[in-house]
C-alpha cells in the first residue's frame, strides 16, 4: 500500500504567510466511559508512566478496513518471528471502528493484539494507525469504508463537494469524487466525532500493557483535501491547526499512559504553521511521526538541503523552503517514530537525494540524524508497485520483508530512553 504523494503536490503551491492562530488547550475530562467502560485519564503532564517499548516494529502493508479481520493480515504476522521486531503497526480507518454514530467495534484490533501477545516467542506490542482520509481512492456511493456513514448523511456536518453528501472534502468532478478524500476535520463538528472516536479507543486501549502507541496519519490529508479542485470555502489554516491541537489534547487526556504520535508533515497549508505545530506538540508530549524518511547517505552530502517535510524540519531544528524556524532542535527534547515506506526503499521518489535507500544507510539516519525511539518498516514482499512505474524487486530486491528483517534484528535503535517530555516515570 503506498501513501497518495498528490497531497504533497497540491499543498507545494499553495502555501501562504498567514500567521497560526494560538489555540487553547482544553482541559482533559475527569473520566471518560464508553459503552460502560471507564477510564480516569491523568492530567497532561502529571504523573504517571507512559508505555515505553522502543525499537524497530513491523508495519503493515494494508488498510485493516470495515469487514476484514486478522485473517487477513496473517501473510505478515506470520513473519515476525523476530525477538528484536518488537511489534507491528496497524492502518485502520475511523468507518471500520465506529460502524454507527456512538457504536464502536475493536473486534478486529483485538484479534491482532490477542495474536500478538500468544503467537511468538516474546509477546509483541501494537501500535494503530487510525485513518479518517483515503490514500488515493475515490468515495464510492454508500461507501462507509474511510467515514462513516453517518457522518455522510448529515448536514449539521457541513457540505462536501457532491450534491447530498455532507462531512467530508477532496477532488470531484460533475458531482462524483475522483480522487483522495478526507473527512472535513476543520469543522468543530466533525472533529467532535473524531474525537469521540479517540476517547473511545483509549478507553478501550490504554490499560492494555501491550498497546504501546496510538498514531495519527499525516496530517497533510485533510488540507489537501480541502485545497483540491474544488476547494472547500470554509477551510482556513488556523480552523485546521485549531482543531488539531483540540483532538492532540484530547487523545493524550483518553491515553495517559499510551503515546500518542501525530504525523506533522507537509502540515496546514503553511510552512511557519506547521513548524510551530512541531514545537507545540513536543511541548504537548506528542510523539513527533513522520513519514518520507531519507538514508543518512543524504544527509552526509547534502547536508540541510535535502528533502525535508516541513514539521520534521522543525524536529530536527532547520528551516526549510527557505523559511526561517526558531524552534531550535527538538531531539533532546523528545522521541521521533517513523515510518519508513516503500518509497523510502524503492523507486524514484527519492532518486534526487540518493534514493532508494538501502536497509543500512536507512537505519543510520534514524539512529544518527533523526534519533528514532521506534521505526515501523513496511513488509514488502517484491511485487508492490514503486514511484517510477516499476516494481519494488525491480528497484531494490533488497527492500523485501525476507532481507530487511534480519538486519534490523540485529541492528538496534539507539535512541530509546525515555523522553524528557514524559510525564515522569517514576
Amino acid at each position: 500500500m503506498m501513501r497518495s504523494k498528490l497531497i504533497v503536490a497540491a499543498l507545494a503551491g499553495l502555501l501562504g504567510a498567514a500567521a497560526m492562530a494560538v489555540a487553547r488547550t482544553p482541559n482533559p475530562p475527569a473520566k471518560i466511559c464508553i459503552n460502560n467502560r471507564c477510564t480516569t485519564p491523568l492530567p497532561v503532564g502529571g504523573q504517571g508512566k507512559v508505555k515505553w517499548n522502543p525499537g524497530h516494529y513491523m508495519a503493515s502493508d494494508g488498510i485493516m478496513y470495515p469487514g476484514r479481520t486478522v485473517s487477513q493480515f496473517m501473510n505478515e504476522l506470520k513473519d515476525l518471528n523476530y525477538d528484536n521486531i518488537i511489534g507491528y503497526r496497524v492502518f485502520t480507518t475511523w468507518g471500520a471502528l465506529e460502524t454507527a454514530q456512538d457504536q464502536y467495534d475493536f473486534s478486529a484490533l483485538d484479534g491482532v493484539l490477542q495474536y500478538l501477545k500468544t503467537h511468538y516467542d516474546k509477546p509483541k506490542h501494537l501500535v494503530v494507525a487510525i485513518l479518517p482520509a483515503s490514500f488515493g481512492t475515490n468515495l464510492g456511493s454508500n461507501d462507509g469504508r474511510v467515514i462513516p456513514t453517518y457522518i455522510q448523511t448529515n448536514s449539521v456536518y457541513g457540505p462536501s463537494p457532491t450534491p447530498g453528501r455532507y462531512g467530508w472534502w477532496g477532488a470531484s468532478s460533475n458531482g462524483k469524487s475522483t480522487s483522495a478524500y478526507s473527512a472535513a476535520l476543520w469543522r468543530p463538528a466533525v472533529m467532535h466525532r473524531f474525537i469521540k472516536l479517540m476517547q473511545a479507543t483509549g478507553a478501550h486501549y490504554n490499560n492494555a500493557p501491550y498497546f504501546e502507541a496510538v498514531m495519527f496519519q499525516e496530517d497533510s490529508g485533510p488540507p489537501g483535501a480541502a485545497v483540491a479542485n474544488p476547494k472547500a470555502g470554509d477551510y482556513s489554516v488556523s480552523a485546521m491547526v485549531t482543531q488539531y491541537q483540540s483532538m492532540l489534547s484530547a487523545m493524550v487526556a483518553a491515553f495517559p499512559n499510551t503515546s500518542v504520535v501525530f504525523e506533522n508533515t507537509w502540515g496546514v497549508n503553511n510552512t511557519p504553521a506547521t513548524q510551530d505545530l512541531e514545537v507545540w506538540m513536543v511541548q504537548h508530549r506528542i510523539a513527533p511521526g513522520s513519514a518520507d524518511v531519507l538514508g543518512q547517505s543524504a544527509f552526509d552530502y547534502k547536508d540541510n538541503r535535502v528533502y525535508l517535510n516541513f514539521g520534521m524540519a522543525a524536529y530536527l531544528g532547520v528551516g526549510t523552503t527557505g523559511t526561517p524556524y526558531g524552534g531550535g532542535d527538538l531531539r533532546e527534547q523528545s522521541r521521533a517514530m517513523l515510518d519508513v515506506e516503500p518509497s523510502d526503499m524503492a523507486g524514484t521518489y527519492f532518486s534526487r537525494w540518493g534514493g532508494p535507500f538501502s536497509t543500512a544507510d536507512l537505519l543510520n539516519a534514524l539512529n544518527q540524524t533523526y534519533k528514532a525511539s521506534h521505526a515501523f518498516w513496511t513488509h514488502l514482499v517484491g511485487t508492490e508497485w514503486a514511484p517510477g512505474n516499476t516494481t519494488v524487486n525491480a528497484s531494490n530486491p533488497d527492500a523485501v520483508w525476507s532481507k530487511v528483517a534480519p538486519y534490523i534484528n540485529s541492528h538496534p535503535l539507539t535512541n530509546t530512553s525515555y523522553p524528557p517530555n514524559y510525564p515522569d516515570p517514576q
